[in-house]
């Protein structure tokens, strides 16, 4: 590695390979001679790093002056006692040309004090453009706490200070964020425009009704895209009402992706969030994820499109629904649509023909993916021809169609 002055990107793959901090440290005094390295990525999976050890990887790239983009996994890399990150974070943080940063920390020696030590000390990034934070609590973790609301709040203040911050993904599944009240109010990210939030499967999720968390949306005044992973929370009726407030609020918001998945919501709460997202006016991109709790027929024959009729400047619409009857008939009111993916488990299409009619109305629809599963087999065979005059809508420059 030392005589590789002029390398500017190098990738590492160390899965499960027996390293250790000895190992680490010999490849980082190599990794110390790439002056010109512009992008490194390691991969340090199921190894017996510890903290030490990442700190020592972190000082030897301080030579690397041209760095702007570094990956670190340090996933399931459990040896070792719990110590203080800030000197792992002081080393990262001296990098003032990083513009990417990507950390896996989940089922690692870190905890949840240990992020919020490395936020704390990347806050004087000021050229950073985009982070990526993964921290997912496991069964097989060392460390027996979880980051929770307070944490989590001073992880926000730290990371808005990040003059530069565009895109934010934070990956805390599994973890106990969003039971308790929240104040919001001095977050100030001036310029972050994407926000990609993991929360599913938090186990405090949803417990108390009189929590304020989805008030976060509506304070981050430049946020354009927000991709929100809500799966396997027990979500009540005020949440997801506290949600679609949130976001019908923020009138900056122009893309946007739930993913509600085995959150048990029956359809009165689903339209309550499908209402007040048909307020959302300014979105061209909308993606929905969503399990249907129905114990009736009827339950599934509701009118869920229609609610999303003020939505006229959607451009991409994607919507995979299980146990949920759509309103097929409404999809021409959606005229600006360039690309529409229907994804619909325990759908009976009765008239597949109906569907076709409102794809034809599409002028600008030019990708479309359709997957439909129904109960009843007898209509797959029959909905074939319907099938093929769909395929003639010459304007289609990409399709996907599966029957099952």
């Amino acid at each position: 590695m030392s005589k590789c002055k002029n390398l500017t990107g190098l990738c590492l793959c160390f899965h499960e390979n027996n390293f250790d901090d000895d190992s680490l440290y010999e490849l980082s005094s190599g990794i110390s001679k790439c002056l010109n390295l512009q992008q490194f990525d390691i991969d340090l999976r199921k190894n017996q790093i510890t903290l030490a050890g990442a700190t020592s990887l972190a000082q030897s790239l301080l030579n690397c002056i041209a760095l702007q983009n570094f990956s670190v996994d340090l996933m399931q890399c459990s040896n070792g006692k719990q110590t203080s990150c800030a000197e792992f974070g002081f080393y990262i943080a001296q990098h003032q040309n990083l513009r990417n940063l990507k950390f896996n920390f989940n089922e690692s020696f870190f905890s949840p004090k240990n992020i919020e030590e490395l936020s704390q000390e990347l806050k004087n990034m000021k050229n950073l453009i985009s982070l990526n934070i993964q921290y997912t609590y496991g069964i097989n973790q060392k460390v027996f706490t979880r980051i929770n609301n307070a944490r989590f709040l001073d992880i926000l203040n730290n990371l808005q200070d990040c003059q530069q911050l565009q895109q934010l993904n934070l990956d805390f599944s599994s973890n106990s964020i969003g039971d308790k009240f929240i104040i919001f109010d001095n977050l100030n990210f001036k310029q972050l425009t994407t926000l990609n939030l993991n929360l599913s499967s938090n186990s405090s999720f949803g417990e108390n009704e009189s929590s304020n968390f989805f008030d976060l949306f509506n304070k981050i005044h430049s946020l354009q895209d927000l991709k929100l992973n809500l799966s396997n929370n027990q979500l009540s009726i005020k949440n997801i009402q506290s949600l679609g407030n949130s976001l019908k609020i923020n009138q900056n918001i122009q893309k946007l992706h739930l993913i509600l998945n085995n959150c048990k919501l029956r359809l009165i709460v689903a339209k309550i969030l499908f209402t007040q997202l048909g307020q959302c006016t300014q979105l061209n991109s909308l993606c929905i994820n969503l399990d249907l709790f129905s114990e009736t027929e009827d339950e599934k024959n509701e009118q869920i499109l229609a609610k999303l009729k003020s939505c006229t400047k959607l451009q991409n619409l994607s919507l995979t629904l299980n146990n949920v009857e759509l309103d097929i008939n409404e999809i021409p009111h959606f005229k600006n649509l360039q690309s529409l993916n229907l994804h619909l488990n325990y759908h009976d299409i009765t008239e597949f023909g109906s569907l076709g009619t409102a794809l034809r109305q599409l002028q600008l629809l030019s990708s479309l993916s359709l997957k439909i599963w129904t109960a009843r087999k007898i209509q797959i065979v029959k909905n074939q021809i319907q099938i093929r005059k769909i395929l003639k809508i010459k304007r289609l420059v990409q399709y996907y169609i599966k029957l099952y």
